[in-house]
């Protein structure tokens, strides 16, 4: 019986792996055959075979996401003196967050970031 899917594998062939070998159990482990039947069901389901594409797919991006732009503390000013002139309560709202001294300190990160 071949080696499951090492860490440098994807989960997909893993999975493929398992589909594969599945009628191996029967009979080898004591698995009950409508334990069987539904793991077979699971593993031809749509959905599965989903799940573990999107798996791989977060898996290898490594959680992290690349900024979209540079100027973010500069935009967030524009905006903020535009709606501290606005008489929306909404917008005025807004121009409070953008205040906040918590909000610009990470601004300023993403900036600092997306130039390196």
């Amino acid at each position: 019986m071949p080696v499951l899917a090492t860490k440098g594998e994807s989960g997909q062939a893993a999975f493929q792996h398992v589909r594969d070998n599945i009628d191996d159990l029967n009979g080898r482990t004591g698995i009950q055959d409508t334990d069987l039947i539904f793991l077979k069901g699971l593993m031809d389901s749509p959905v599965m075979k989903t799940i573990v594409k999107m798996q791989d797919k977060l898996e290898g991006s490594n959680g992290a996401s690349e900024p979209v732009g540079t100027g973010n503390l500069q935009l967030a000013k524009e905006i903020e003196v535009k709606c501290r002139t606005s008489r929306s309560r909404e917008a005025l709202e807004l121009a409070r967050l953008l205040q906040d001294p918590h909000l610009k300190a990470m601004l300023v990160a993403q900036d600092r970031k997306s130039v390196v």
